[in-house]
Formats: structure tokens, C-alpha cells, sequence
């Protein structure tokens, strides 16, 4: 999979606002980022809750792992995207959308 296939789904999954900065493009949902893209590393960092974070790593632990700091302990997920494919990744992305989405409705 491929970011420009990443980007063309996400169109497809709602609204939401982007930034560009620094070589890594922020996605935000309801005002909260829920999707960071780093194109030189091929990795996407999503924001999950504890239960969806365990489930994905447990399924490629070698390709999907939990941020190494405290920001892991909030959710935040690192995707090698190059070695996924795109439905697990898209999996993920509505995972983090609807975490994002319940927290703002909290």
C-alpha cells in the first residue's frame, strides 16, 4: 500500500482537516488528530484506544507497534504502511476517527 491510497480513502471516511508541517501531514477529526503521516519513514502514527491498540499489535507486531514513550500509553499506534494492507490500515483509521468522536462527545 501507498500513501496517495491512504489519502484517496480518507476522502471517502468523513470530513476532517489536515496540516502539513515538517515533511508530516496531521489529520484531524472534530478538531483532535487522530492520523499523522510521515512519508520518509512510510509509517502512519494513529491514535487508538487501549483495546483496539493490543488488538492490531498483537495481529503484526513487527509492523505495527505502540509509540516507544509516554504518548504510547495514550494510544498513539505506529503503521509500517508499506508492508499493510490497505484495509487493515483503513481498519485503523476509522478506529482512531471513532475514538476521536466518542472523546469529543464525552
Amino acid at each position: 500500500m501507498n500513501f496517495d491510497e491512504l489519502e484517496q480513502q480518507l476522502s471517502s471516511l468523513g470530513k476532517y482537516t489536515f496540516s502539513d508541517r515538517k515533511g508530516i501531514r496531521s489529520y484531524k477529526f472534530k478538531g483532535a488528530v487522530f492520523l499523522t503521516i510521515n512519508r520518509r519513514a512510510f509509517r502512519i502514527c494513529l491514535r487508538l484506544p487501549a483495546v483496539e491498540q493490543s488488538i492490531f499489535i498483537d495481529f503484526a507486531p513487527d509492523i505495527i507497534w505502540k509509540v516507544p514513550n509516554q504518548w504510547g500509553n495514550y494510544g498513539w499506534t505506529l503503521f509500517s504502511i508499506e508492508k499493510l494492507e490497505l484495509e487493515i490500515v483503513k481498519e485503523g483509521v476509522i478506529a482512531a476517527m471513532n475514538f476521536v468522536l466518542i472523546r469529543k462527545q464525552s
